[in-house]
C-alpha cells in the first residue's frame, strides 16, 4: 500500500486501519483519475464491506450501499460515466457471498438474491 495524494492524510492513520479502508481506496484512485496517471493496471483493494460482512453476516446491506457510493464517488471523477468505461476496464469482484446457506437433504444451498 502507498500513499500518493498527500491530501489523502485523513484516511491513512491508525484508528482508520492505517489506510485500509474504502476511503483511502477511493482517494488514491480519485487522485490518479484526476490527474490521469491511472496505472494500465490497477487493483484496488476496498475492505469495509468484507469487514462488515464477516461481522453482520450476510443479511448486512450497509456495506453494499457504502460500496455503491463509494463507485459512483470514483466514476464522478471522470467528465461522464461513458468517458470512464472507456479509458479503464472496470472489474467488480468480491469474496464473501451476500448469500445465506441453507441446510439442504445432502448439502448446502445458497439462495440468491
Amino acid at each position: 500500500m502507498s500513499q500518493f495524494n498527500h491530501e489523502n492524510d485523513w484516511s491513512n492513520r491508525m484508528w482508520k486501519a492505517i489506510g485500509l479502508n474504502n476511503q483511502f481506496t477511493a482517494n488514491e484512485l480519485k487522485y490518479f483519475i484526476q490527474k490521469d496517471q491511472l496505472p494500465p493496471f490497477t487493483l484496488a483493494y476496498f475492505p469495509d464491506m468484507d469487514h462488515q460482512l464477516h461481522k453482520n453476516g450476510p443479511k448486512e446491506r450497509k456495506g453494499i450501499e457504502e460500496m455503491d457510493k463509494q463507485l459512483q464517488m470514483i466514476l464522478n471523477t471522470y467528465p461522464s460515466w461513458e468517458e470512464a468505461i472507456q479509458k479503464a476496464v472496470w472489474i467488480v469482484h468480491g469474496d464473501s457471498g451476500q448469500s445465506a446457506p441453507q441446510q439442504g437433504a445432502d448439502r448446502c444451498k445458497y439462495v440468491i438474491r
